[in-house]
C-alpha cells in the first residue's frame, strides 16, 4: 500500500479543502497571498506585549548563540471572543519568548480566559523589564506575572529564555525550536512538524513565514473530520470515542538558533 509522506498528505488538504474554509469565514483562515480582517484585529491585541507577528533577533549576552524569533497566531472563530484565548510575547532584549493558553471551561461561568492570558503574557513582559541582563529566570517571571493578574480565568503557561548557549536545554547553531499552544500539538504531530521545518529552512524561510505556515498546516487539521489527529489518539486513550482534529485557537512561535556571526 502507497503511504502518502505527511506534508504531502497536508497539502492535498489545502487543496481539497480550500471551499470549506471560505465557508468558514475570512475571521478564521488566514489569507495566503493578503493581511485578513483577524489578522488586523490580532496585531492590534499584540500591540502592549510587543511585536508578536514578525521575527527578533536574540543576541546571547555571554556572548555565544544568538537567536532569530517569529511567531503566528490564528484564533478560532467565534464573534463574542474575536481575539481568542491564546497569547504569546517575544521579547528580543531579554532574549525571551513566552506562550500562554486560557483554559477554555471558564466559559460555562461566562468568563473569558483569554483575558487573564493577555494579562498574563503583558505583566511577563514587565516583569522581564525588571530582570538582570543575561539572568533572566522564566519561573520568577511568570509568578510576578501571576501576582499581578487581576483578570478572572486561569491559563496554561510556558516562557523559555535563552542564556549563551542554553535554552532550558543545550543547544547548537542550527537547531530551532517550535512552541506553541495545544491548537497547534491536537493537531500536527512532531514528524509532520518536524518535516514542514526542514522544508523551511531549506526554502530559505524566515521564523515567521515558517511559524506562518505551520499555523495554516495546523488549521487545516483541525477542520478534518477525518483525521487521526493526536488529540484523537489521546481522546481514545482516554476512553473517549473522537475521531478528527481540534478547532481551538493555534499559536505557534519558531526560533533558530545561530553563531554570532550569523
Amino acid at each position: 500500500m502507497n503511504i502518502m509522506p505527511p506534508l504531502q498528505r497536508a497539502q492535498g488538504k489545502i487543496r481539497a479543502s480550500k471551499r470549506k474554509l471560505q465557508q468558514i469565514g475570512e475571521s478564521c483562515t488566514p489569507d495566503f497571498a493578503s493581511e485578513t480582517k483577524q489578522e488586523q484585529l490580532t496585531r492590534k491585541s499584540s500591540r502592549t506585549a510587543g511585536e508578536r507577528n514578525g521575527w527578533k533577533r536574540f543576541i546571547s549576552l555571554e556572548p555565544s548563540l544568538k537567536m532569530l524569533a517569529g511567531s503566528y497566531y490564528i484564533p478560532k472563530y467565534n464573534e463574542s471572543k474575536p481575539l481568542g484565548e491564546d497569547s504569546h510575547f517575544i521579547c528580543a532584549e531579554k532574549q525571551t519568548f513566552g506562550v500562554a493558553d486560557g483554559v477554555g471551561g471558564w466559559a460555562k461561568k461566562g468568563i473569558d480566559s483569554g483575558e487573564y492570558a493577555r494579562e498574563l503574557m503583558d505583566n511577563a513582559v514587565f516583569a522581564i523589564e525588571d530582570q538582570p541582563m543575561g539572568g533572566v529566570n522564566p519561573m520568577a517571571v511568570l509568578n510576578e506575572a501571576f501576582l499581578n493578574t487581576e483578570a478572572q480565568g486561569s491559563s496554561t503557561a510556558c516562557i523559555l529564555t535563552l542564556k549563551g548557549n542554553e535554552l532550558k536545554v543545550g543547544v547548537i547553531p542550527g537547531d530551532i525550536v517550535v512552541a506553541g499552544s495545544d491548537g497547534l500539538f491536537d493537531n500536527l504531530y512532531e514528524s509532520e512538524i518536524e518535516e514542514l521545518v526542514s522544508q523551511g529552512v531549506n526554502d530559505g524561510n524566515f521564523p515567521a513565514d515558517l511559524a506562518s505556515t505551520i499555523a495554516q498546516f495546523a488549521l487545516i487539521n483541525s477542520m478534518d473530520n477525518c483525521a487521526i489527529s493526536p488529540f484523537t489518539i489521546a481522546a481514545q486513550e482516554a476512553g473517549v470515542k473522537f475521531i478528527g482534529g481540534k478547532i481551538d485557537d493555534i499559536t505557534v512561535v519558531v526560533a533558530y538558533i545561530a553563531s554570532p556571526d550569523y
